[in-house]
């Protein structure tokens, strides 16, 4: 992936040398003479219009990345918190009983990746609430059924914002193919433009300055 300033130095040097080889009288005849008339140099500056574009949108979605980044960050320590609060105390409400252990899937540590720890809440909240002698068991220690329910929807809610992270980083690599592929684009066409340009003004250092060309010391 190029960088930010590999894109805005060649965004520089071709917007100037574009803008003089349209408007210098200088510089307009000789370059006609060599095949770039004002159609021709229209065709670099779309180049120069498309990696403006592309560069923003790219700038765009690595906005909305980060965003759904913080919001599934969020809503998983929410999710989280609230989950562990009632695993807590299912353990003491239960204690003794392996059935309800095993379908609450509280016995052992708890999974350390995000994925996996919501898939073991969802089982936990999902069981509790399908049992009714689980479900007035915890209702005795302030989780009643309510509580149980604000659980689950916490944890998908986690999910989804998992779900939409995931969705706007993909987003925001095609965004970045795209605006790589404006750059590489414009970069070959200004190559080869500066080339012949500097072929055009050679011996005129007054000329070449103006488009960027930089004379050997």
């Amino acid at each position: 992936m190029a960088h930010r300033q590999d894109v805005a130095d060649l965004l520089d040097r071709a917007k100037t040398a574009l803008t003089n080889a349209e408007t210098d009288p200088d510089l307009g005849p000789l370059l006609i003479t060599y095949g770039y008339d004002a159609p021709r140099l229209g065709d670099g500056q779309a180049l120069v219009a498309a990696l403006e574009a592309t560069s923003a949108a790219q700038d765009a979605e690595y906005g909305d990345k980060a965003a759904a980044k913080q919001a599934a960050d969020l809503s998983y320590a929410a999710a989280r918190r609230l989950y562990m609060r009632a695993l807590k105390l299912a353990r003491l409400v239960f204690e003794g009983d392996p059935g309800r252990a095993r379908a609450l899937g509280f016995a052992g540590r708890r999974p350390a990746a995000r994925a996996a720890l919501l898939d073991t809440a969802r089982t936990f909240y999902t069981n509790a609430l399908a049992n009714a002698g689980t479900t007035a068991g915890l209702a005795e220690v302030n989780t009643d059924a309510a509580a149980l329910q604000g659980g689950l929807d916490a944890v998908r809610a986690a999910e989804a914002a998992r779900a939409a992270h995931a969705s706007e980083a993909g987003q925001a690599q095609q965004a970045t193919v795209a605006r790589d592929a404006s750059l590489a684009a414009l970069r070959a066409w200004f190559r080869r433009f500066i080339g012949i340009a500097g072929i055009a003004t050679e011996g005129q250092p007054q000329l070449r300055e103006r488009l960027g060309i930089e004379e050997p010391s």
